[in-house]
């Protein structure tokens, strides 16, 4: 593929949770860092994008961490 032929093994994509969920059900997420910050928003919109999408994506949870007052879980894919 042509990022393959340029070398590049890791490409990070930021998005919302449309743009996530398009990489999921393509199947071209291998890595997934799920950020849980305790953030009040005025008008709440859910992502719809929790451990469990990820775990039926073929993900598997490998470590959870915190970063400052977030928590982070990073699921991979599934060998």
């Amino acid at each position: 593929n042509r990022l393959g032929d340029m070398e590049i093994q890791r490409l990070m994509v930021e998005g919302g949770p449309v743009t996530i969920k398009h990489f999921i059900n393509a199947g071209l997420v291998d890595e997934f860092y799920l950020v849980q910050a305790d953030v009040e928003h005025q008008t709440p919109y859910p992502s719809g994008i929790d451990s469990q999408t990820i775990t039926d994506a073929g993900l598997s949870l490998n470590q959870t961490i915190t970063w400052g007052d977030e928590l982070v879980q990073l699921f991979s894919r599934i060998a």
